[in-house]
């Protein structure tokens, strides 16, 4: 068996370490995927995608593409009207073929459309970000998280959390095909800027900088037409090589910190049941005011 050809796909350089400092290598990253298809194609496929590619390693500069140059064309892509007034094809994976030749391309974080490519004016989700300034907790950001979940089952919705793989947590809520971007970003705002309001001093819902120290923004700006935000088990571009995770809200409180699963925990990790089993058969939608 070639060690090096993943679902068909001809890895170079597979023994490089494209996280020196994890001891993680590009067959490593490509046998991960390839383990745990199932759990993240779902999130993955049919939508477009922008990705951050470290083709050096993690240590080494990295930047991000969403158009499919450079890239093999064997990778589908979506035309999308851009504010140039142009179509650009925005890269969009069918199969595990193409989220390995993503790796193969030095991929290390993988941000998804809030949207899929069929109709991607129309979201089927929204996205909080929930971002820490300097010298927050991590069990304030976990408190955040359980008030936004609240405010939203008052309003009948249900939603999903998972680990950024960075400092903080996203809060999805999948949402039927009937809703266009403003709507679904003015509804988000409302709600962030709601607990902006209430608790001013622990939350603010503006991206200013100077006013971030000690306080969670609550980032409503990821639902907008061509924002992304990280897909669920994506790997991050960081040191430790960590891992974007699903949670139950349930196991909410035993969790440290936003980073807390990598790779030398997620095989350990996923042998657990999926957290969001039901995710992609909820079908909600906004209630919106007259």
């Amino acid at each position: 068996m070639n060690q090096s050809k993943i679902a068909g796909v001809e890895l170079s350089h597979p023994d490089k370490l494209i996280y020196p400092h994890a001891k993680v290598t590009k067959l490593d990253l490509a046998q991960y995927y390839h383990r745990h298809c199932e759990r993240i194609l779902p999130h993955l496929i049919n939508r477009p995608l922008a990705i951050l590619r470290c083709p050096q390693g993690q240590d080494q500069p990295c930047f991000y593409q969403k158009h499919t140059e450079t890239l093999s064309k064997t990778i589908s892509h979506v035309l999308v009207n851009e504010k140039s007034g142009l179509k650009e094809p925005h890269i969009v994976i069918k199969t595990e073929a193409d989220l390995i030749s993503l790796v193969q391309f030095g991929a290390l974080e993988l941000h998804t459309w809030g949207s899929l490519a069929d109709n991607i004016d129309k979201p089927d989700r929204m996205v909080f970000d929930l971002d820490p300034g300097p010298n927050v907790e991590f069990g304030a950001i976990i408190e955040a998280a359980k008030i936004l979940k609240a405010g939203l089952e008052a309003l009948n919705l249900q939603s999903f959390v998972k680990t950024s793989g960075k400092k903080g947590l996203h809060i999805f809520v999948p949402l039927k095909r009937v809703h266009d971007w403003d709507t679904v970003k003015s509804f988000a705002k409302t709600m962030a800027d709601s607990m902006a309001e209430i608790a001013p001093n622990q939350y603010v819902s503006t991206i200013s900088k100077a006013k971030r120290t000690g306080k969670i923004l609550i980032d409503y700006l990821r639902n907008e037409r061509g924002a992304t935000c990280v897909s669920a088990y994506s790997s991050r571009a960081t040191a430790m090589a960590s891992i974007s995770v699903p949670l139950s809200w349930d196991e909410l409180d035993q969790i440290k910190a936003g980073n807390v699963f990598d790779f030398s925990n997620i095989e350990q990790r996923l042998k657990n049941t999926e957290p969001w089993q039901d995710y992609f058969s909820i079908k909600q939608s906004l209630k919106l005011k007259a």
